[in-house]
């Protein structure tokens, strides 16, 4: 009887010991899956801050060519006046 009582509070040690690594298991696994979705969504903040950047500088490319054709345009109106004015 004394064997069995002994083997009992064996197994219930492992079972202790077995439920206290699980819960140590479980609480990494909950932490990681954390830190996962945290930097999912620092990869989608980036993604998102590099998406602007490339829009800004597509409207930096395209005000550029406004200038320029803004500039054409004044100096082809001024070559008509001088010729206008000389006609």
């Amino acid at each position: 009887m004394e064997q069995l009582r002994a083997n009992l509070m064996s197994k219930e040690t492992e079972l202790l010991r077995m439920l206290g690594e699980y819960d140590l298991k479980e609480t990494t696994l909950q932490s990681k899956s954390k830190e996962n979705e945290m930097l999912k969504l620092k990869l989608k903040l980036e993604a998102a801050k590099a998406a602007e950047w490339e829009d800004v500088m597509k409207l930096g490319i395209v005000m550029e060519e406004a200038n320029r054709s803004n500039h054409n345009l004044m100096s082809v109106t001024e070559k008509l006046e001088v010729a206008h004015a000389a006609n």
